[in-house]
């Protein structure tokens, strides 16, 4: 994708390369939860996930760059 250009200059700010470990480790712990709910008898409530989310990964988001690096608008 040599000519493909982002057309807004928004940003990932990022600690590490990938969230992976965290996305990992974010669905086994909420894998574990399901289980107990499940064996004490109860419904798992699968729309709450209080694993996941921005705050416990280790990205930090994404912010607006004012003038934007030529390789910050690559894709």
């Amino acid at each position: 994708m040599s000519r493909s250009r982002k057309k807004t200059p928004i940003v990932a700010t990022a600690n590490v390369a990938s969230e992976k470990d965290d996305k990992q480790m974010a669905h086994r712990r909420e894998r574990h939860d399901v289980k107990i709910q499940l064996a004490q008898g109860g419904e798992p409530d699968i729309h709450h996930h209080p694993h996941s989310g921005s705050e416990q990964f280790s990205k930090d988001g994404k912010h607006w760059v004012n003038d934007p690096d030529p390789k910050d608008m690559r894709k």
